[in-house]
């Protein structure tokens, strides 16, 4: 697959072939003064890029290694008093791209490559050296016919050659059987995940996004409102973003039924709550800032619940976490083996993992922080230390450096996951966590995997991640001089000409789709805001991602998924992308009956032919 770019800002010593002394921050400060002064002007005009200015779309911004190098030597020869001479000299001893004939010490244009001080190249004659007062450009360099894709970087990579918009260049094929939805129930409000009570063979229950849960008869899809959260949320939900009305990441984004619901009635909720200074339980909040809102985990007792109005006692909170911004929120729960409960949690917002309530290089990368992990907590256990849960002995991080209730790490916004049951205690936890601009993906973390660095934001997918002037990309190898620690790379991933948002799913256990007996099916909740294509996937035999095949377009956006009472897979979603839309329904994932006859040719063969 074609994957692509990056450069990293920094200089990078040529080694034996050509020794700079490293100017500290305020030398290169001076550097970048005076060649603003000397040609701050051309380097706004189209006809004068140069590849050691790197500068993108006219905008003079983003100086690359190479030019870094031309600085340093800029500064290595200040015998010469003449500062246009100064500077046409210090190109020179890096300009004998493809020989060395004349400057002893210079590297050749593969020597740069090697050392990490390549140029900027543009593809074609356009790689121009322009000085002040010339009337035409110094130097037009062509780049050699083996340059790296990486390379192709100035204007914004106009070209397109190396953009991040389609690193997997590969499409998506389509596999399995031939398939139907059958809506079992609709009128939903942003619906994000279905899921079964202990015991309740006839209903499936649907959690809203804007608080409300509600339980459907699978045999006629009535639906009857079962619980109420919406008064728990933050006060501003659905207008987070200015010229987004409706849109929202907040709400009530998981919901569990306890293992022994069926006795105890007990059910765990989280959800955005208001924030309130001091009420958390961990914050990555710089002091006396306030955060926009607080992940709440808590647990309930359902009284009467299957009376025409259950009501909700015994509220005891269970995990509070200050979330820096709105979005990234993660939000799934789920038990798992041996009755412990699983808690997805987002890099607390933004973007690239930074800014406000993220530390240096990102919380998810920080295993001391609950943010950009799945959790896995007891709280069941008997007189636990902090009053509220425990911690199980075998979580990875227990009697080391890390946070305790981290079970993995290194997730941007694991919306949804599954636990899917192995032999005895052991399982595999497939995570769908949502990308930033380029790669969605699919993790698949066996249990003897506990603690695992999923990789954000040292990658996005099995690509590696950097930010350049603002500016994001991904490659297939790390930014020069990046260390990192060991990184488990997803099962499967996409890139964003396929989708923009993976919606974790479920492994398929039901009966009546037998090819995908033990294949985990998942989706994307669709290519843009525009129009509702979501998309369904599964991973087939050979760990490839594959797109299902339905006889119709889904025509809605995929936000969520449950196996049903009988196994069988269920599929929520709502053509409208905002939080206030009731056009959400429950559907059912079948195959497709199809009519048969048998047809015999005029040489005897017999071919079965199905319509």
């Amino acid at each position: 697959m074609g994957r692509f770019k990056h450069i990293i800002k920094g200089f990078i010593a040529l080694g034996l072939l050509l020794v700079l002394s490293v100017h500290n921050a305020s030398a290169r400060d001076e550097y970048l003064g005076w060649w603003g002064d000397m040609y701050g002007g051309q380097s706004q005009s189209n006809d004068a890029v140069c590849q050691m200015c790197h500068e993108r779309g006219g905008g003079g911004n983003g100086w690359n290694r190479y030019g870094w190098l031309v600085r340093e030597l800029y500064g290595l020869n200040s015998n010469i008093s003449n500062l246009e001479q100064r500077l046409k000299t210090s190109l020179e001893d890096v300009e004998d791209l493809l020989s060395d004939p004349n400057n002893g010490g210079s590297p050749t244009f593969l020597q740069e490559i090697n050392a990490g001080a390549q140029p900027g190249w543009r593809q074609g004659a356009v790689n121009l050296i322009r000085f002040r007062g010339d009337a035409t450009p110094s130097k037009v360099i062509s780049p050699p016919t083996t340059l790296p894709c990486a390379l192709l970087i100035d204007q914004g990579d106009t070209e397109r050659t190396c953009s991040t918009v389609n690193p997997i260049p590969t499409a998506i094929t389509k596999g399995g059987p031939e398939l139907g939805l059958k809506t079992v129930a609709n009128g939903f409000t942003a619906p994000v995940a279905a899921l079964t009570a202990p015991d309740e063979p006839a209903h499936m229950y649907v959690v809203e996004q804007g608080g409300s849960v509600w339980r459907v008869a699978l045999a006629t899809g009535e639906k009857q409102l079962f619980l109420d959260f919406s008064a728990e949320l933050v006060a501003d939900y659905g207008s987070p973003i200015p010229g987004f009305p409706g849109y929202d990441e907040r709400g009530l984004l998981g919901f569990a039924f306890h293992p022994d619901y069926a006795n105890n009635r007990k059910i765990i909720t989280y959800y955005s709550a208001p924030y309130v200074a001091g009420a958390a339980h961990f914050s990555t909040m710089p002091t006396g800032q306030a955060a926009d809102h607080m992940s709440v985990v808590t647990e309930w007792q359902v009284l009467g619940p299957m009376s025409a109005s259950p009501q909700l006692d015994n509220k005891r909170s269970i995990l509070i976490v200050d979330q820096p911004q709105y979005n990234h929120n993660g939000g799934m729960l789920e038990f798992g083996p041996q009755g412990y409960l699983f808690i997805a949690l987002g890099d607390g917002g933004n973007a690239n993992d930074a800014g406000d309530g993220h530390v240096l290089d990102g919380n998810a990368r920080d295993f001391t922080s609950p943010l950009g992990a799945i959790l896995r907590i007891d709280i069941d256990a008997p007189a636990p230390a902090n009053g509220r849960y425990g911690i199980p002995i075998d979580n990875p991080f227990v009697g080391q450096t890390g946070l305790d209730e981290i079970y993995v790490y290194g997730l941007r916004n694991p919306y949804r996951f599954a636990v899917e049951q192995g032999t005895g205690n052991a399982f595999d936890l497939y995570i769908g966590d949502v990308g930033q601009d380029a790669i969605e993906e699919i993790n698949r973390v066996p249990s003897a995997a506990a603690g695992a660095n999923l990789g954000w934001n040292y990658k996005e997918g099995s690509f590696y991640f950097s930010v350049v002037d603002g500016l994001t990309y991904v490659s297939e190898t790390p930014p020069n001089g990046q260390t990192h620690p060991p990184l488990m790379d997803p099962v499967v991933e996409y890139d964003h000409g396929e989708g923009i948002s993976v919606i974790g799913g479920q492994v398929y256990r039901g009966s009546a789709i037998p090819q995908l007996n033990g294949h985990y099916v998942f989706g994307d909740w669709g290519r843009g805001f525009g129009t509702p294509d979501g998309r369904l996937f599964y991973i087939d035999a050979n760990d490839t991602m594959r797109e299902l095949r339905l006889n119709r377009a889904l025509g809605m956006h995929v936000t969520g998924f449950g196996e049903g009472p009988d196994g069988e897979l269920y599929v929520v979603g709502s053509p409208d992308f905002v939080v206030s839309a009731n056009t959400g329904s429950l559907q059912k994932l079948e195959p497709v009956e199809s009519m048969c006859f048998a047809l015999k040719a005029l040489n005897q063969a017999v071919a079965m032919i199905c319509l």
